[in-house]
């Protein structure tokens, strides 16, 4: 009698661990299911939140632009030969502007801006030349040379020239008798006629080509008496200015 009551609770335990094993391995399909259902839900929904993601945020998903390439530097522009730059507008110089390489003269000295006086610089009046007078230009008293270096930088020189009237007149009447002369580097390139006092004023204008060196002699002929001669108005076209010798 116990005997067959034992083996009904044996049996009823094997019947609960049945059940056991039974609802374990439900529950394992039921996880591995929704696992399944998982990756495919998630396998389908990816496409969708990319595709909102990129609508909401178009820079986001787009692979990286690769930088552009840096330009390659340039090549300076190959520099012109002296000869082949345009040379500057023409720029005109007062002589009496400019520094003298030599200043010889016969009373005194040359005077810038003004006739020739006496023994003291400054001491002369305006230029004028048979009543006509100027502001600028050289005074001196015969013989006289006035030297100034172009180093080949002027082109042109021009002047009025003539006796000043303060140049005194003597009883014979002699010593109102000069030359005016233009040298580039030695040569003559302009020679006055003879002009005495009273004589009306010369325009010169002289073409000096590429001299270095200009001179203004004024010749007395032999009659160191009172000569004073004016350079008036006297002036260079350059292409700059010329420097001191």
């Amino acid at each position: 009698m116990a005997r067959h009551r034992f083996e009904g609770i044996r049996l009823e335990e094997l019947k609960r661990l049945e059940g056991l094993k039974l609802w374990v391995s439900a529950s394992l399909l039921s996880v591995l299911g929704l696992a399944l259902l998982g990756y495919v839900v998630v396998g389908t929904v990816l496409p969708e939140d990319e595709s909102r993601v990129a609508a909401r945020s178009p820079g986001l998903l787009r692979p990286p632009t690769p930088p552009e390439p840096e330009p390659s530097p340039s090549r300076p522009a190959p520099s012109r030969s002296p000869s082949a730059l345009p040379r500057p507008a023409g720029t005109t110089l007062f002589v009496s502007d400019l520094p003298f390489a030599r200043a010889e003269n016969g009373l005194g000295p040359v005077e810038r801006d003004r006739g020739n006086g006496g023994r003291t610089a400054g001491d002369g009046a305006t230029l004028t030349i048979k009543g006509m007078r100027y502001g600028r230009g050289l005074g001196v008293h015969a013989d006289s040379n006035v030297q100034v270096v172009l180093g080949g930088r002027c082109d042109r020189f021009s002047a009025t020239i003539g006796v000043d009237d303060r140049t005194p007149v003597t009883a014979s009447g002699q010593g109102t008798r000069v030359v005016f002369l233009v040298l580039g580097d030695g040569a003559v390139l302009y020679r006055s006629p003879v002009l005495r006092r009273g004589d009306p004023a010369r325009r010169v204008t002289v073409g000096l080509g590429t001299a270095q060196r200009l001179d203004l002699i004024v010749d007395d002929l032999g009659f160191p008496f009172g000569d004073r001669a004016d350079w008036a108005d006297a002036r260079l076209s350059c292409d700059r200015a010329p420097a001191a010798g």
